[in-house]
């Protein structure tokens, strides 16, 4: 049977998490005040905030963190923000890119394995895929229009394939 361990107050308005070591990521929205907070779940019985990074917009964002990069797209701003979060205590923003052809406040997928980021642009049901190994200028070099309805769900990499969950097909 689960048990609640611990509660961690954030406020209102989580978007999405992710969560990578000893750290859960957060990405939280205040009115105008957009924020990822990064928590220290070492002791799973008292949290601790470790970090919060104001970011631009967040409408519908998602976040991935992989390595010492976090990757947060945001169909509400057309960006992807990529945040250094080597030292958890001290996140830095490295990049943002333009990454989709118009704002939208419906959802995407991003995934992100080895070098690449795959994101989903609901307005033009496309898939776009950026190269990240140079994480302070990121570069699309792939996209398609195969997407049916938008492409709004969830996508995940496994291997050589990407599996896309869309919801209006």
């Amino acid at each position: 049977t689960p048990k609640l361990i611990s509660r961690f107050q954030i406020t209102t308005g989580a978007k999405d998490l992710a969560v990578a070591g000893r750290y859960v990521y957060i990405l939280n929205e205040l009115s105008a005040t957009r924020v990822l907070k990064i928590i220290d779940v070492s002791n799973p019985s008292a949290p601790v905030l470790t970090a919060s990074l104001a970011i631009t917009g967040m409408v519908a964002p998602r976040i991935i963190v992989q390595g010492r990069y976090a990757y947060i797209a945001d169909p509400g701003t057309t960006n992807m923000n990529i945040v250094d979060v080597s030292n958890p205590e001290a996140p830095v923003i490295v990049s943002t890119t333009n990454v989709f052809s118009t704002a939208d406040t419906g959802g995407l997928g991003l995934a992100v394995a080895g070098r690449y980021a795959y994101i989903t642009d609901w307005s033009n049901a496309t898939l776009n895929i950026w190269d990240i190994s140079k994480p302070s200028a990121p570069a699309r070099v792939s996209s398609t229009d195969s997407l049916a309805n938008g492409g709004d769900g969830r996508i995940i990499v496994s291997g050589r394939y990407l599996y896309v969950v869309d919801p209006l097909a």
